[in-house]
């Protein structure tokens, strides 16, 4: 049970970092928003996505007889994935302020790469992920966007 909990929170932060995005250039509103209605919809959305993430994550950690499947994993990979990437298209239909377009834009577009940078469920199970550090890295982007935006929720 000790190896599922810590796996766990392996698969959490590997999946969860980073917050929640989308594509840069989708954006699809017909007017484009206040900073706080931007911040207000994104918080919204990464609160939604982390609460998604976080039942998929206790599913795997209730996994009570020796270490979780490899199809565990898979399953919950596969349902991060979706999740992320739902996210990523409702948060590509905001529009941000002028101002901040290019930060929104680069914000969106690096949580999309991050996604396609996601491990297997068998690389998280036996702990080799060989996209961690470009995955850090630019979770470490997302997040420096994330605040000079105002967002509390997303990183």
């Amino acid at each position: 049970m000790h190896r599922n909990v810590a796996l766990a929170t392996t698969v959490a932060v590997a999946l969860a970092a980073g917050g929640c995005g989308g594509s840069g250039s989708t954006h699809t509103e017909s007017a484009r928003l206040g900073k706080s209605q931007l911040v207000s919809k994104v918080n919204a959305v990464c609160a939604k996505f982390n609460r998604q993430t976080e039942v998929a994550m206790a599913a795997l950690g209730k996994t009570t007889r020796g270490s979780a499947s490899k199809d565990a994993f898979e399953r919950v990979v596969a349902s991060v994935v979706r999740y992320r990437t739902d996210a990523a298209d409702e948060l590509g239909r905001i529009t941000p302020p002028d101002a901040l377009q290019p930060s929104y834009s680069q914000f969106t577009a690096d949580f999309r790469k991050g996604t396609a940078l996601m491990p297997t469920g068998a690389q998280l199970q036996t702990g080799h992920d060989p996209n961690a550090g470009a995955r850090t890295a630019l979770n470490d982007r997302m997040s420096g966007l994330a605040k000079r935006i105002g967002f509390r929720v997303c990183y």
